[in-house]
């Protein structure tokens, strides 16, 4: 594994993958409480427990065809989702999933470090081939760029101080609340809490910032990042889940486990609406369908064969099992003549 020393005015630290086989120690927890702690903190750790989810003979396989070289890019300030440890390195969900993709795929894959603003660009002047950063799927990043099928979804939460007293999720009339710029929470908030006094702040680093200076009363965010939060955090509390009366994760699975997304879900009459969840980021151009088509069957691939399932499981999601096999149809056995005679 080789790393690049930061340069330029974004975090430019280039994680080339090296995905040898090895053996895996990572212990998949079993709730979200254990899941919030540092299970896996490195990039090598990361790379480590995705290469020992496949076989030997898949391996080898892959091996027999040149790697396809493939930039990926996340923020490394989303935790779990992605985040960037004391080496450097990023490793989080995001990135256990983004490696089990080189590894189907046959992928030779560098990650790097960007912040939020420069991703779409980045994609678009082909310094970049895919975006993994909890990317959400709503209106606002569909015109940004292609967006695959949902490999997580998305689920409000609220998070406050924890000398913050009477607050609830279903009761935030008069309250004042932190936003991430462009989140689900927040295109959720500015058309659904107008009794609200808001906030936005450019990143979660930001938002939770300002929670802890009591420069607004509770952040309103993604559960599983603020459980996050409340976690490896002495001063705040996670209150719960946000009550919406919307169906935040319209998805449904395919014969393959693929998650497919409405076209209501990211267009539909009600606008903003809530991100049915996050899916990886490709260039809009004439020539990114087909690279679409890879990803979405790749991560079809990884649901077939109980691969993703075991990623997510450690943050908290129980994924449908892997859709059963089909049946082997076999032929009927010809019967043999027999020479039968009657007695009478």
């Amino acid at each position: 594994m080789t790393f690049a020393k930061p340069s330029g005015t974004c975090i430019a630290l280039a994680l080339t993958l090296l995905l040898a086989s090895c053996s895996t120690t990572r212990q998949v927890a079993k709730t979200v409480e254990e899941t919030t702690g540092a299970v896996v903190d490195t990039l090598e750790e990361s790379v480590e427990f995705v290469t020992g989810l496949f076989t030997e003979e898949e391996e080898a396989v892959k091996k027999i065809e040149p790697p396809t070289p493939m930039a990926i890019a996340t923020e490394g300030a989303n935790p779990p989702f992605n985040t960037t440890g004391k080496d450097g390195s990023v490793y989080g969900l995001d990135i256990e999933l983004g490696t089990a993709l080189c590894l189907e795929l046959n992928f030779e894959c560098t990650w790097y470090i960007h912040n939020p603003e420069e991703l779409a660009p980045g994609l678009n002047a082909r310094k970049l081939d895919l975006v993994i950063s909890s990317v959400p799927v709503t209106s606002t990043t569909q015109k940004r760029m292609l967006l695959s099928q949902v490999y997580f979804p998305f689920s409000p939460g609220l998070l406050a101080r924890r000398v913050t007293s009477g607050m609830k999720p279903d009761q935030l009339n008069g309250r004042s609340l932190g936003l991430v710029q462009d989140s689900p929470a927040a295109l959720y908030a500015q058309d659904n809490l107008k009794e609200t006094r808001q906030t936005l702040y450019p990143g979660l680093y930001e938002a939770l910032a300002a929670l802890e200076t009591g420069k607004v009363e509770a952040l309103l965010h993604d559960a599983l990042m603020l459980k996050t939060a409340a976690y490896n955090s002495t001063t705040l509390a996670y209150l719960g889940d946000v009550p919406t009366g919307m169906t935040a994760a319209m998805e449904t699975e395919d014969a393959t486990g693929a998650i497919a997304v409405t076209a209501a879900d990211i267009t539909g009459a009600q606008e903003p609406t809530l991100s049915s969840g996050y899916a990886i980021g490709i260039r809009k151009s004439t020539t990114s369908t087909q690279l679409l088509e890879t990803i979405n069957q790749g991560l079809a691939n990884l649901k077939r064969k109980g691969i993703y399932q075991q990623i997510v499981a450690g943050y908290g999601y129980n994924a449908p099992p892997p859709p059963p096999e089909p049946e082997q149809v076999s032929e009927p056995k010809p019967q043999q003549e027999t020479n039968f005679t009657p007695q009478f």
